[in-house]
């Protein structure tokens, strides 16, 4: 927390990689600063507008209380979207809430309820507050049983779970059991409204996406089928000096726009060779992370174009690696255990205080952190090509009492 001059300080491992700092001020939406390790950010909080109102229940005009309320403002020198930053506040038992809305320009602001929503209003911020912000909410319906079929192509699909999601009125996911021959699902308890929900074919290698769904609860039951995306694929061969690597885990994430489906993953047959296969809505584009075996991994940050839904031939070559390898001790020459040791993976210092980390061959270091003691970051050390390695023990100073972490 910062102090009373607005001073802060944040621990974290070195390493010349941009940081992301995140700021949840009172009263005030969280705000993001991408600094650099060792700088000294200064991180200016937008004005902000005050906006009150209240949550009242549509027909009978009663106070609604715990209703969620966001609000989303956009810039106007960007009139093609709603840019955020999103903004989140909860209703009192009479109703009325308050909330610091930043920039200037039209504000989106409604009300939830469990998977129901309030009309939006649109608000004008950035000149003066905002009072008597009047938002009708239906009342939640009866929760129900969720069931209906999964189909591809109008076929149903076994091997599935459709899962809904947790939101602030479910505390943990719910799923059902995986769809037979027939595809049909059942999940409970759901509502009527607009359920998240996660289409899991994890099962059957297909991974997952996730979805909105329209549902309309009636005598208990909410009948919809759930339409399955169209499965793109990527076929290929993990290759180490043109060896195959058999076993390396190869993790897709696909990728359309900003939104981003989840993890799907396949294991090199003993060749190297692989196929993944994964969900979405139209053609993606995949960003590859290849896991050998012996822990070395290697991310493929350029994505593959997958056209016509299926993408074969593809090589992925791991680059070469060394080793750096060692002990971790402290001022007296004791070993020290958990320490954090970060080269080209993260690994933990064991008992003994042994660590062995991949790292890029050639001029390479390591950055260690601990509880209790000063980051330390070593010389440049020559890493040969392999598992030969290079040897280093890294000594840690204790902190001083009562210094803060950098």
């Amino acid at each position: 927390r910062t102090d009373a001059a607005g001073r802060m300080s944040v621990e974290f491992d070195g390493g010349s990689r941009p940081y992301v700092l995140r700021v949840s001020a009172p009263g005030r939406p969280v705000t993001r600063l991408l600094f650099a390790f060792e700088s000294n950010p200064t991180l200016r909080l937008r004005p902000t507008t005050l906006v009150r109102g209240r949550v009242l229940a549509r027909g009978t005009q009663a106070p609604m209380s715990g209703a969620f309320i966001d609000a989303v403002w956009s810039d106007p020198s960007e009139p093609s979207a709603r840019a955020g930053p999103y903004v989140s506040t909860r209703s009192a038992a009479d109703g009325t809430f308050t909330m610091h809305v930043p920039g200037t320009g039209i504000t989106f602001i409604r009300a939830r309820g469990p998977n129901v929503a309030s009309e939006q209003r649109d608000i004008r911020i950035g000149e003066g507050d905002v009072r008597d912000v009047t938002l009708l909410l239906d009342a939640p319906g009866e929760p129900g049983t969720m069931e209906g079929r999964v189909l591809l192509e109008g076929r149903p699909m076994a091997g599935v779970r459709v899962v809904l999601r947790p939101n602030e009125f479910r505390n943990a996911a719910i799923a059902s059991e995986l769809t037979g021959v027939d595809g049909i699902y059942r999940v409970a308890p759901g509502w009527s409204g607009i359920e998240e929900i996660d289409i899991d074919a994890s099962a059957i290698g297909m991974g997952k996406i996730r979805r909105w769904a329209k549902f309309a609860v009636r005598a208990g039951r909410a009948e919809s089928d759930v339409e399955m995306p169209r499965p793109w694929s990527i076929a290929g061969r993990v290759t180490r000096g043109a060896a195959g690597v058999a076993g390396a885990r190869v993790a897709a994430r696909a990728t359309l726009g900003t939104r981003e489906s989840d993890i799907s993953v396949a294991i090199a047959e003993p060749s190297g060779t692989f196929r993944i296969v994964g969900l979405f809505d139209r053609r993606p584009s995949v960003t590859l992370q290849v896991t050998a075996p012996d822990g070395d991994s290697s991310i493929h940050s350029e994505p593959f174009g997958v056209e016509d839904w299926n993408l074969s031939g593809v090589t992925i070559e791991m680059s070469a690696s060394g080793r750096i390898r060692g002990r971790v001790l402290d001022a007296v020459g004791r070993p020290i255990v958990g320490a954090r040791v970060h080269a080209r993976n993260v690994v933990v210092s064991t008992s003994d205080g042994r660590f062995d980390v991949f790292a890029d061959p050639g001029r390479a270091r390591v950055a260690v952190s601990c509880q209790g003691y000063v980051d330390h970051l070593t010389a440049w050390l020559e890493v040969p090509v392999g598992d030969r390695g290079v040897e280093v023990d890294v000594v840690l100073e204790p902190r001083p009492t009562g210094a803060e972490p950098r």
